[in-house]
């Protein structure tokens, strides 16, 4: 019975992965279009049409990307992307999702670190922020709580950190123990996948008490008024070939491109790409993975054993838990997931550095480094030979 609930899990998880990539690709034209439209002057009634559009299209990727997450846990496949973050910031993006959640039951919350604002560990801060945003709201559901308080503080004697969620319930009657815990399970097998440990215990006082601890290596702090989400290199103003087989993602990409300056040549397939490569002077690729005849991933290596050392950034819809390795193993630099963003875009492409010259290829490139992605960040050290 076991085998097979596991096998229906994971039959779930693949089906709603291809949902999500069919899904993707109409809302990065949704989602992209909308933005180029706020690029330009509309009347404010206009403007404000566009804006609901662009909120329906993110709260549809939202569900979207929600229903594919518990499906994964419930397949106990959970995949993390381990990179420096200061923990300043991730503690602001945590105070306002959590905020935002139990805004809807009209709950209260306060949030208190005294850790210093450019601390900086290395772990995955989306599967860790997912963990302390479903642990205080659901913690704060089961237990009817008006006013929830987030705390945070180093492990003592040991590296990492320890979050502390406290919930003071109404006048509602105090759920059962083990019914909040089965309702946490989702929280419990993110944590575990961090190696962390989550105590869950009710006080005398009808309070309930939430501890997480999870081993973060700390690291040295990121350079002042630098986050590893924004660099100041200027990368505007290059020549950028574009792979992409999907004319209306070519199309947003294209104008996301135009805006920031950029000299865009489109290519709808391997042949036409490098045929474009032929012809010095590219400085940058950008890659979809699902193209017809030769895919993404199989040009990515064709490329790099030709010795073309010009940065590749993957655009794509996948969501598999092992995409981020296939692209290294590849020979790609950065990955952006669709659908995109003018600012995530841009992001992945400072991330890569500044225009320099490719010694070993055709035309002038960003020098080849460490590997990014739309999550921000570093990664590791891009080497020949990648897949998508």
């Amino acid at each position: 019975r076991q085998a097979r609930a596991e096998q229906a899990a994971q039959a779930k998880a693949r089906y709603l992965a291809t949902l999500g990539h069919e899904v993707r690709t109409p809302l990065t034209g949704v989602l992209g279009m909308s933005e180029l439209l706020l690029e330009a002057p509309l009347p404010a009634d206009a403007r404000e049409q566009v804006l609901h559009i662009q909120q329906g299209g993110r709260a549809l990727l939202q569900v979207l990307d929600e229903a594919l997450e518990n499906a994964r846990l419930q397949a106990g496949k959970v995949a993390l992307q381990r990179r420096r973050f200061a923990l300043g910031p991730w503690w602001l993006d945590v105070h306002a999702a959590v905020a935002c959640g139990l805004a809807v039951s009209g709950c209260r919350l306060s949030s208190a670190h005294p850790l210093p604002a450019d601390a900086c560990v290395e772990g995955d801060p989306d599967r860790l922020r997912e963990a302390v945003q479903w642990l205080s709201c659901g913690l704060a559901a089961q237990s009817g709580a008006t006013l929830v308080t987030l705390r945070m503080a180093w492990r003592p004697g040991r590296t990492g950190l320890l979050l502390d969620v406290m919930a003071e319930p109404g006048a509602c009657p105090s759920p059962r123990l083990s019914r909040v815990r089965e309702a946490l399970a989702d929280v419990d097998v993110l944590v575990d996948a961090m190696q962390g440990r989550l105590c869950v215990l009710q006080l005398p006082d009808r309070r309930w008490q939430a501890t997480l601890s999870v081993p973060l290596d700390r690291c040295p702090s990121l350079l002042a008024g630098q986050d590893a989400q924004d660099i100041d290199d200027d990368i505007d103003g290059l020549r950028v070939l574009l792979v992409e087989d999907d004319p209306l993602v070519a199309q947003v990409v294209t104008g996301l491109l135009q805006v920031r300056g950029h000299v865009v040549v489109h290519a709808e397939h391997a042949l036409a790409a490098l045929t474009a490569l032929a012809r010095p002077g590219t400085q940058l690729m950008l890659l979809d993975l699902d193209l017809p005849g030769m895919d993404g991933l199989s040009l990515l290596r064709l490329l790099r054993q030709q010795g073309h050392r010009l940065p590749v950034l993957v655009l794509t819809a996948r969501r598999d838990p092992d995409l981020d390795a296939q692209v290294v193993a590849a020979g790609g630099d950065g990955l952006v997931h669709k659908p995109l963003q003018g600012d995530a875009l841009r992001a992945a492409m400072q991330r890569m550095g500044p225009p320099r010259v490719d010694r070993a290829g055709a035309g002038n490139g960003l020098l080849c480094g460490a590997l990014p992605d739309d999550r921000g960040g570093q990664g590791r050290q891009a080497r020949s030979g990648r897949r998508r």
